[in-house]
């Protein structure tokens, strides 16, 4: 990684590297937000530059079909979960529909707790999605 990023790299910016023995084709590097109440409305747009930037990168690629991303930014960096799963749950669906070789994104959870206040958000999504139409 070094000899690819010798400095450091931006927030949101996307560094692409072979997936070497992982059996992955490419792994996405992305360093999300460090989340700061004091300019919330900052915080939330990197984490949604950050999330955009991922997904078209994994399609620009063409050959990725599946991609896999944590809750990015909720663990050391700080954002709270609450606020982060609704938005990572809606701009990827957002950046997913408008993708053209990437079909499917799936989050890996670190716990339960996450995987609940995840899965609630998705629920809370679904039926807003379904109200639009």
């Amino acid at each position: 990684m070094k000899q690819l990023v010798p400095n450091k790299t931006e927030t949101a910016q996307v560094i692409v590297t072979k997936g070497y023995k992982t059996g992955f084709s490419y792994i996405l590097h992305v360093a999300g937000p460090i989340y700061s109440s004091a300019n919330r409305d900052e915080s939330r747009r990197l984490l949604e530059l950050t999330y955009r930037n991922v997904i078209k990168e994994a399609d620009r690629l063409k050959t990725i079909s599946e991609l896999g991303l944590a809750s990015i930014s909720t663990g050391i960096y700080g954002y709270p979960l609450d606020d982060a799963a609704p938005l990572a749950i809606s701009t990827i669906s957002k950046e997913l529909s408008q993708a053209r070789h990437l079909q499917t994104v799936v989050l890996t959870m670190f716990g339960k707790h996450e995987f609940d206040v995840f899965s609630k958000a998705l629920q809370k999504w679904k039926t807003k999605d379904m109200h639009e139409l």
